[in-house]
């Protein structure tokens, strides 16, 4: 049993489903309906990682190209830009084209001219760039197809069905109370991201969390077609995510202590568009739509490692041999663009325990295309799948 069905729990479905495991998934709501709906939508090359996080930055690039390839109707391949403004430090520009070089991400020096022949909308305190191979994501469609494929090789998926108790015995799950039905798996997967926490309780175990919740607002699209971020240290604001005619400016990283009920503030809004209009002056004049507030399903145990300084990177927790728990295993951390690659590591492990030998295929095996999935199909027809059109 998978309990959550954000994207990390959807990709471990389809994992175990494509190895002919009998798997079944629960989601409270509906699927994504929480962080994996609420996030930036970029598929990260990796370059906003390579400085500080060179191991995650090489997990995307590779599950960048792997997911271009079996994902390619999903994904809007825009490119990207890591931009130096004229305060910004040439060491640190140096230094994230070294360090991109080093985990495999190609890279190209632009100088700023160029690039506002191609971006007029760019600040003319834009010294020069970084182009790397960023783009953007479909995420409801994306998830919607890999359940599909999943369903198609035998899983189970079922929304709107919460976990309400796990049942233990002599150190052994033994049931688990979802909805109004009891189910007694062999093995049970928590992948409830930033909730990780709540759910191990159940179990009686302790899953500490760090949770930090990032704010995204939606403006007017002034005239950009490629994923930029801020070529400096990873802050506030400082990213673009081009939606059709809108943008996505983002985000922040603030830790928060309950992930069901935290502030959502018009000050960190205000800072977004602040922050962003540095390197796209047109957005401080373009109307907000919307703002949206995600989590992080962070989980790093440094005493002194806090919001941005919490690493990236995910982490498998096998119970039996940390807690004497029988029965039951966590995933979490990561990001959206590693998703299936955490699903494979998940579904290696849970394997391992079933006592099941079956490669992963999730690598190789292209995704349904929209037009086996009718409601897909129709969100990318008509340019809906976004942050509002599912989760709202």
């Amino acid at each position: 049993m998978i309990i959550g069905g954000g994207i990390v729990g959807v990709g471990i479905v389809r994992d175990l489903a494509l190895r002919g495991v009998d798997v079944t998934l629960v989601e409270r709501g509906e699927i994504g309906c929480e962080t994996s709906t609420h996030f930036h939508g970029e598929l990260h090359s990796g370059g906003r990682y390579a400085v500080k996080e060179p191991e995650a930055a090489e997990k995307c690039i590779r599950e960048n190209e792997i997911l271009k390839d079996i994902a390619e109707d999903y994904i809007t391949d825009t490119g990207g830009l890591f931009l130096k403004l004229d305060e910004d430090t040439e060491e640190y520009f140096q230094k994230k084209k070294e360090m991109c070089e080093k985990c495999g991400i190609e890279t190209e020096v632009v100088q700023g001219d160029q690039l506002r022949e191609e971006i007029e909308a760019l600040s003319e305190n834009v010294d020069k760039g970084l182009r790397a191979c960023d783009a953007v994501l479909q995420p409801t469609a994306l998830m919607q197809a890999t359940l599909k494929d999943a369903e198609n090789h035998g899983a189970e998926i079922l929304t709107h069905t919460e976990v309400t108790d796990i049942q233990v015995e002599d150190g052994e799950i033994k049931a688990v109370e979802a909805g109004e039905q009891t189910f007694e798996p062999d093995l049970v997967i928590n992948a409830t991201g930033p909730f990780a926490e709540n759910v191990s309780k159940l179990a009686g175990i302790d899953v500490q969390m760090k949770p930090t919740k990032g704010v995204m607002t939606i403006v007017d699209n002034p005239g950009v077609h490629t994923v930029l971020n801020r070529c400096a240290p990873v802050a506030d604001g400082d990213i673009v995510i081009p939606k059709g005619d809108k943008v996505i400016v983002g985000t922040t990283s603030i830790e928060v202590d309950d992930p069901e009920d935290f502030p959502k503030n018009q000050e960190e809004e205000d800072l977004m568009i602040e922050r962003s209009s540095k390197l796209v002056p047109g957005i401080a004049e373009s109307n907000s739509v919307e703002s949206y507030w995600g989590l992080r399903p962070l989980y790093d145990q440094s005493e002194d490692s806090h919001g941005r300084d919490a690493k990236r990177e995910f982490t498998l927790i096998n119970h039996k041999e940390r807690d004497d728990l029988d029965g039951m295993m966590t995933v979490v951390g990561g990001k959206w663009t590693t998703h299936r690659f955490m699903a494979e590591r998940a579904s290696n492990l849970a394997c391992e325990k079933l006592g099941i030998e079956a490669e992963c295929e999730t690598d190789s095996t292209p995704l349904p295309p929209p037009s086996e999935i009718g409601e897909v199909q129709d969100w990318l027809q008509k340019g809906q799948d976004n942050y509002l059109n599912f989760s709202w």
